[in-house]
């Protein structure tokens, strides 16, 4: 039998994470977390989040002497310490809900065999053992080969795009129900039941104020005391009857193969509780799993008697669908701009665009910023989209019009110079000189341009006579560093372009930092892989992996912003010509940056073969590496102020568009 004093102790203990079912025979719950709350703003790569489990216990005659039954219930998909894979009820070899389950009631029985009190020291186990399957599976995370243009524009123009795991949407949604049943024990001293504080978060929109005012209205109505509203941190008696009859099949069945609810006393067998409350799930219909015993009964199935009756698969359904309803809800400008669960900001939640993601996405609503988030970015699956067209890559700053206008003509204009592979691939540079792309398919370093018979050398695109080369016409720099200077489209001579060549130049300007995105991409990967296999460099390679990421965003702007300018380019030439020399610093930024891309190469090459952790032997090195930092920020904060010329000077010629 359970004794009072440890449920008391228990409670003070784990205050709100501790439940005990609405139902007999009776289960107590205890939510059990790891890992440090989450703020609201973008968590970096390598964030510990949290992750939840629900141990729930049934009591037998006879405790403590008699092992407690336990139950392992897992919200969220938690990863195995030993496999590294995500549980998966269906087909995952290591069900981790089951290990855990074990090695509990494992623990449990031992515990019995001394005859102590259990429940305390098996939910310290439950969590140490979380924490350890935390440590274990974040020891090896990893960058990842994603880049996104939004964490250099959530910084420029405030956008507060964030991406949310699951474990996030469910602590979110945890402070939720918290804020109400405090806010409802506050005002009334009533500890309500957390199935009733879902129902009606559902039904005023997750609005805590509307929440709580509608509880205390229903509490009124129903004439609830603090006895009855208590329960779940009482011992209520229920009547010891050997059978009951089930008030769903009206047949009659031993005691112990019935749940009764311990308010109402509604009697249902096992079997048919099971069936309700499977058919409600798999409908979706979470939030009106009401006591089955009587269509008017006011009382609902309680998540521990929901856990500790089905299956691990529709358990996870039914959290599922709670998130799904925190998330969906918060898209309603009523709440997000009155909720005080965000902190009366504007934001509004929506899913990943990716089927396969289970990730949820913020936004900042567009009424109190300049510029339209238009571009959203998935950390799960590393997908970026257009928010309004959905396009999966983006294509800002241009717009939606301006993106599938020129798609329209992309086949039907040539560019400036002549060019004659309709794909572009790795092999194609430009000559330095005269900007027209040549295709290499062979032979050595040293190129001589057909067009305006330039020499240069195709590895690092220097003049030939000013860089040393050998006779054999190699030149001495590696050819295995993969750095390529930055080729500029926009000059100074595209002032005196007439206003039907701008689309040509600006075509060649949408190829060209294709190109580049594309070169640049195929250097993070390798990058990527080098610094999550172990590198005695690792400082300077996560340096070469930040600034090749921060290389890819500025020419997708730059390619995109190209796009606008094509479809308008029948505009005022002189607002068209302040595009060009805004364009023409962006990528004077670019090669800047490229410089010192260059550079953190050289430091790399000389800090080869120092020893791990400690590639700073001397003062001058470390003097040296803060120097390429500090750069890469001066560079990167001139870049955002011609960005934001940019994107204000195209949102202007949208207006006179429209």
């Amino acid at each position: 039998m359970i004794n009072q004093e440890e449920i008391e102790v228990l409670q003070t203990i784990y205050n709100h994470d501790l439940t005990i079912s609405n139902t007999s025979p009776r289960w107590y719950g205890v939510m059990v977390a790891t890992g440090e709350p989450h703020q609201y703003e973008n968590e970096n790569d390598n964030h510990v989040e949290q992750q939840y489990i629900h141990v729930l216990f049934h009591v037998p005659s006879g405790y403590p002497s008699i092992p407690v039954e336990i139950r392992v219930v897992t919200p969220v998909l938690i990863t195995n310490s030993k496999t590294s894979k995500s549980l998966n009820i269906i087909d995952n070899d290591i069900n981790i809900k089951e290990e855990l389950e074990i090695i509990l009631n494992l623990k449990a029985q031992e515990i019995a065999n001394n005859e102590e009190f259990a429940m305390y020291e098996i939910v310290e186990l439950a969590r140490n053992w979380l924490w350890d399957n935390q440590r274990f599976s974040n020891t090896s995370l990893n960058i990842n080969h994603g880049w996104w243009v939004g964490e250099l524009l959530n910084k420029i123009f405030n956008w507060q795009t964030n991406s949310y795991s699951p474990s996030k949407i469910m602590e979110l949604q945890f402070r939720t129900e918290l804020q109400v049943i405090e806010g409802i024990q506050g005002s009334c001293n009533v500890k309500v039941d957390i199935a009733k504080v879902r129902f009606f978060l559902m039904k005023n929109l997750w609005n805590v104020e509307k929440t709580i005012k509608a509880i205390i209205k229903s509490i009124n109505d129903i004439n609830e005391n603090n006895d009855n509203a208590n329960f779940n941190i009482i011992n209520l008696t229920i009547d010891n009857i050997d059978e009951k009859s089930c008030n769903i099949c009206f047949d009659t069945f031993p005691s112990y193969e019935m749940i009764t609810f311990v308010i109402c006393n509604h009697c249902v067998c096992n079997e048919c509780l099971i069936h309700y409350l499977s058919l409600k799930i798999s409908e979706n219909q979470v939030f009106t799993i009401g006591c089955p015993g009587d269509v008017n009964c006011p009382y609902f199935v309680d998540p521990i008697t929901i856990g500790q009756l089905l299956s691990p698969k529709l358990v996870y359904k039914y959290y599922s669908c709670l998130r799904e309803s925190f998330n969906q809800l918060q898209q309603h400008i009523e709440i997000t701009k009155k909720s005080t669960l965000i902190s009366q900001s504007t934001k509004k939640f929506s899913w990943c665009i990716n089927p396969k993601c289970n990730h949820s996405l913020s936004q900042q609503n567009v009424d109190i910023i300049e510029t339209t988030p238009s571009l959203l970015h998935c950390n799960g699956c590393t997908s970026t989209w257009c928010s309004s067209c959905e396009i999966m890559g983006g294509h800002w700053p241009s717009s939606c019009k301006d993106y599938e206008a020129y798609l329209l003509t992309n086949h039907s204009v040539k560019p400036l110079k002549i060019i004659k592979t309709e794909v572009l691939n790795i092999t194609t540079k430009p000559c330095p000189n005269c900007r027209i792309l040549i295709d290499k398919n062979g032979g050595c370093m040293h190129m001589t341009c057909r067009f305006c018979q330039y020499e240069f050398c195709w590895n690092c695109l220097v003049e030939w006579k000013l860089r040393t080369h050998s006779a054999l016409f190699e030149c001495d720099k590696s050819i295995n560093e993969n750095v390529e200077t930055s080729f500029g489209v926009f000059d100074e001579d595209d002032f005196q372009l007439l206003p039907g060549s701008f689309q040509r130049k600006f075509k060649q300007g949408v190829i060209v930092h294709s190109q580049s995105i594309k070169k640049e991409q195929m250097d993070l990967d390798v990058l990527v892989k080098q610094y999550n296999n172990g590198s005695n460099t690792k400082n300077v390679r996560k340096l070469r992996i930040y600034i090749t990421k921060l290389l890819i965003q500025i020419n997708y702007i730059i390619k995109f912003a190209s796009m606008g300018f094509f479809c308008k380019s029948n505009h005022d030439k002189n607002e068209i010509k302040k595009g060009i020399e805004i364009l023409q610093r962006l990528e004077f930024g670019l090669r800047s940056l490229e410089n010192v891309k260059e550079q953190i190469i050289e430091f790399e090459k000389d800090s080869f073969g120092k020893s791990k952790g400690n590639i700073f032997n001397t003062i001058d090195d470390e003097k040296r590496f803060k120097q390429l930092e500090d750069d890469i920020e001066q560079y990167k904060e001139r870049l955002e102020n011609n960005i934001k010329k940019l994107v204000k000077l195209l949102n202007y010629l949208d207006n006179l568009t429209i």
